[in-house]
């Protein structure tokens, strides 16, 4: 019969000790250091192509950009299903208010700032949603540090000068070549501002969706167990793993999506409308469903 542990010896039990023998916290190993640095490349890389790839269906095409991002949404959200209940299993729904008012949160923004990219590369081109993408992390870091979420250093304010900087310069240097007094140059100027501006809401919308997310992935109380064993812990009640995270985003995020078109669709009401027969059919193409798979 093993003796119980006095008062002294249960008082004197660090709380992080007490937080991870607790049966409610799961752990699972952390990525280290270079496999995430890796891991970022490669969405660098992958983004980068899509860039391209976007710019040729949404601008050269005229692929109307509400169509597209519908289909993607529908074809995106049950593959990212089927991969977390692979991986993942046994997925995990919300059931708490804060968690689904989160999601609710994390799909809203996910679909406004898809938006913004899809209007904003078909208003610009390749190259500029390539260099906007560039100061998403210095806009993150701002957003971060408005929403006392994390601290800025000088670090991160001078690469964030440097960027914008850098990008503001590019996009002044493009616009005085291409100036011209002619009609249809001003349109364009003032179509490429109006994407820019698309462009840099999309950054604003990735980094509140990464705040939201890092809600979810890493809920409060768990940092202590992580510190404490190198491990990332799922605390109770929030043990959603990252690719489940992103499928129930989804559905959000298709929500916004096919009511943005359906309003759009109300309003024209004619053959260009996103959801009308004719737009459907220039979706069936090679070069946009490479773009829709590419994006999922």
């Amino acid at each position: 019969m093993s003796a119980c542990p006095s008062l002294g010896e249960v008082g004197s039990e660090r709380p992080t000790e007490a937080l991870i023998s607790s049966t409610d916290v799961e752990t699972r190993p952390m990525p280290s250091l270079l496999s995430s640095h890796l891991a970022l490349l490669a969405g660098a890389a992958v983004y980068s192509g899509w860039n391209i790839i976007a710019a040729l269906t949404l601008s050269d095409d005229g692929i109307d950009p509400l169509a597209f991002s519908t289909a993607r949404e529908l074809m995106a959200f049950p593959i990212l299903y089927a991969v977390a209940a692979i991986f993942e299993s046994p997925l995990k729904f919300p059931k708490s208010t804060k968690d689904r008012f989160l999601f609710a949160a994390l799909g809203f923004v996910l679909g406004a700032f898809q938006l913004c990219f899809a209007f904003g590369v078909a208003l610009t081109d390749a190259q500029t949603a390539a260099l906007f993408q560039c100061i998403e992390p210095t806009t993150a870091a701002f957003l971060a540090a408005a929403l006392r979420t994390e601290r800025l250093t000088f670090s991160a304010l001078l690469s964030a000068l440097l960027a914008g900087g850098g990008v503001a310069l590019m996009q002044l240097l493009d616009s005085d070549d291409d100036s011209d007094d002619s009609n249809d140059a001003v349109s364009m100027s003032v179509s490429r501002a109006v994407g820019s501006g698309l462009l840099f809401m999309q950054g604003v919308g990735i980094a509140l969706y990464c705040i939201i997310q890092g809600r979810l992935l890493n809920p409060p109380g768990a940092d202590e167990a992580n510190g404490a064993t190198g491990r990332a812990a799922k605390a109770p009640g929030q043990a959603y793993g990252p690719i489940t995270v992103i499928a129930h985003a989804y559905i959000g995020s298709t929500s916004v999506i096919v009511c943005a078109g359906g309003v759009a669709s109300a309003v024209r009401a004619d053959a260009s409308a996103p959801f009308s027969i004719r737009t459907i059919r220039s979706l069936l193409h090679p070069l946009p469903l490479l773009a829709v798979a590419y994006a999922v």
